[in-house]
C-alpha cells in the first residue's frame, strides 16, 4: 500500500498529458483534442470530443451533453429513467408509465404535463387555458389525447363517459354497455354487446349485432368508393376499398387479398403460417417452421427451418445490408455497403452471443469486445452502447488502419497496449509500463519507483521517483 501511494503521489504525466493509476485512474488524450478518464477500473468513465460530452457511473446511469445545442440526456438504469432537456422543453420518464413534459418560449413556460399511466392525468395550457384538463382515474377528469377514447371525460368510470368527437358527442353509462352518440349530423346508439350502430353523415356508418362476431363498418362515404368492412365471424370477414378487396373465409386461417393498385395477390392457406402472394414489387412465400421468403422492391426476408436460420438482405438509394442470424441472437452478422461508392470497403457488424462482438466501420477503424451480452439486443441505442456494454468488457481491440495504431485493453484496459509500425508502449496500471519506438527505450516499474530511458542514445535512471541523468 505504501508503494502504491508514493507512485500515485510522484506519478508524472507523459508527453501526451497521460496518467495511468488504473485501476483507480486514467487519463488519456484522444483524437482532435479529447479527453478520455476512467476511474475504478469501468465503473466511473467520461469522454469529452468537442461540444459533445458524455459521462457514465456504471452500471447506473449515463448522460450526454451538447453544449453547442444545449441539449442533456440523461438515463438511469435504461429503460427505466430518462431526462431530456433542451432550451425549448423538457421531458422526463419512469418505467414509460410516470412521465411530465414542459414547453418553454422566450423563457415562459407554455404547456406542462404530468401523468401516472393510467391514474393521473394533467395537463396545463398558459397559451390556452380552456384546453387544460385533469384526471384522477377512474374516479372523475378529462383526458386530452387518450389512448382508447381520444379526448374524453368521466366521472367513476366506467359508470360514466363522454368522448368527445369532432362530429358528435358520444356517451355511455356505463360503459361499454349503455352507449349514444349526439350531433347536428351524427347519432347512433348500443347496448353492447347485443347490437350497435353509429353514424355520421357523410362520414361513417357503423353497426354490429353480437359483437365482435357480426358487423358492418362503412368508412369515406363521401367518397367515390367508401371502405368497407363486414363480417360474419368465424365464418367470413370481407373488407373492400378502392384499393383493395381482402376476403377470410373461416376467419381468420383461409382467405385471399387482392391490391389493384400494386396487382399483389394473397391466398391464406392456413394464416399466419401458410400462405402465398405475388404482386407488383411484393412477393410472398410462407410454409413455416420449414421455410419463408418475402421479397419487395428494396428488401428480401428468408427463414429456414424457423426460428434456426435467418437471411435479410435490402436496400435505399444510398446503402445496401445483409443480415444473417442463427438462432435469432447466438450468431448475427450484418454487412452495409455504400451503392454511392463502389470501391468503398462495407461495414460490417458480428456478434457471438454472449461471448464476443467486432466492427469494422468501413472506413479502415475495427472494434472488438470480449464478452458481450447487451450489444446484440440494442444495436442501435448509444444509452446502451455506453453504459452497459463496456461494464462487460474482459478485452478490448481498436484498429486504426488509417493512422497505423492498434490498441488493446485487458480488465477494463488495467493492462493496455498502444501499438503502431515503429513503437510499442505496454502499461499495467501503475505497475509497470514498458515503452519502445524510434530512438527511445523505457521501462518503469511504479511510475519511477525503479525505472531505466533510453533517448536519443543517453540514458536516464528513476529511483524513489527521481530521475539521475
Amino acid at each position: 500500500m505504501a508503494l502504491t501511494l508514493g507512485s500515485a503521489a510522484g506519478v508524472a504525466a507523459t508527453d501526451k498529458g497521460e496518467v495511468n493509476l488504473a485501476p483507480v485512474w486514467r487519463e488519456t488524450q484522444t483524437a482532435e483534442d479529447g479527453r478520455r478518464v476512467q476511474m475504478l477500473g469501468p465503473i466511473f468513465e467520461s469522454q469529452e470530443q468537442g461540444s459533445q460530452l458524455w459521462e457514465a457511473f456504471r452500471p447506473f446511469s449515463v448522460k450526454f451533453t451538447d453544449t453547442e445545442t444545449q441539449t442533456v440526456d440523461s438515463y438511469l438504469l435504461p429503460p427505466v429513467f430518462l431526462w431530456h432537456d433542451t432550451p425549448r422543453s423538457t421531458t422526463w420518464r419512469l418505467f414509460g408509465f410516470v412521465s411530465g413534459t414542459e414547453e418553454r418560449r422566450d423563457g415562459e413556460v407554455e404547456e406542462t404535463t404530468f401523468s401516472v399511466f393510467p391514474f393521473v392525468f394533467r395537463d396545463r395550457d398558459a397559451v390556452n387555458p380552456d384546453e387544460d384538463a385533469f384526471a384522477v382515474f377512474p374516479l372523475y377528469g378529462t383526458i386530452n389525447h387518450s389512448l382508447i377514447f381520444g379526448d374524453v371525460s368521466f366521472v367513476l368510470f366506467p359508470f360514466y363517459v363522454n368522448m368527445h368527437r369532432p362530429e358528435a358527442e358520444r356517451y355511455a353509462a356505463p360503459w361499454p354497455f349503455v352507449q349514444w352518440q349526439e350531433g347536428l349530423k351524427a347519432g347512433g346508439g348500443a347496448f353492447w354487446p347485443l347490437g350497435g350502430h353509429f353514424w355520421a353523415e357523410g362520414k361513417y356508418d357503423h353497426q354490429y349485432y353480437f359483437w365482435p362476431f357480426i358487423y358492418r363498418s362503412v368508412d369515406g362515404i363521401d367518397q367515390p368508393v367508401p371502405r368497407v368492412r363486414e363480417g360474419f365471424l368465424p365464418f367470413y370477414a370481407i373488407e373492400r376499398s378502392a384499393t383493395v378487396e381482402d376476403v377470410s373465409v373461416g376467419w381468420p386461417f383461409g382467405g385471399w387479398r387482392e391490391e389493384y393498385d400494386t396487382g399483389y395477390r394473397e391466398t391464406r392457406v392456413f394464416w399466419p403460417l401458410w400462405m402465398q402472394g405475388s404482386g407488383k414489387g411484393k412477393v410472398t412465400e410462407r410454409w413455416l417452421p420449414f421455410y419463408m421468403d418475402e421479397r419487395t422492391d428494396r428488401r428480401q426476408d428468408s427463414w429456414y427451418m424457423w426460428p434456426l436460420v435467418a437471411h435479410s438482405e435490402g436496400h435505399d438509394e444510398e446503402y445496401a445490408f445483409e443480415r444473417t442470424q442463427f438462432l435469432y441472437i447466438l450468431y448475427w452478422d450484418k454487412t452495409v455497403r455504400n451503392l454511392t461508392d463502389p470501391e468503398a470497403e462495407p461495414s460490417r457488424l458480428t456478434h457471438l452471443w454472449p461471448f464476443y462482438s467486432e466492427y469494422h466501420d468501413g472506413h479502415g477503424h475495427t472494434q472488438a469486445q470480449f464478452f458481450s451480452p447487451f450489444a446484440v439486443f440494442f444495436p442501435n441505442s448509444e444509452p446502451v452502447k455506453k453504459l452497459y456494454t463496456p461494464f462487460f468488457a474482459l478485452f478490448r481491440l481498436d484498429r486504426d488502419t488509417n493512422t497505423g495504431v492498434t490498441e488493446q485493453g485487458f480488465l477494463w484496459d488495467f493492462v493496455h497496449e498502444t501499438k503502431t509500425d515503429e513503437s510499442t508502449r505496454l502499461t499495467v496500471g501503475p505497475l509497470l509500463e514498458h515503452d519502445v519506438g524510434p530512438g527511445r527505450a523505457k521501462f518503469e516499474l511504479l511510475s519511477g519507483l525503479l525505472g531505466v530511458e533510453k533517448k536519443d542514445g543517453d540514458y536516464a535512471f528513476r529511483l524513489l521517483w527521481f530521475t539521475i541523468d
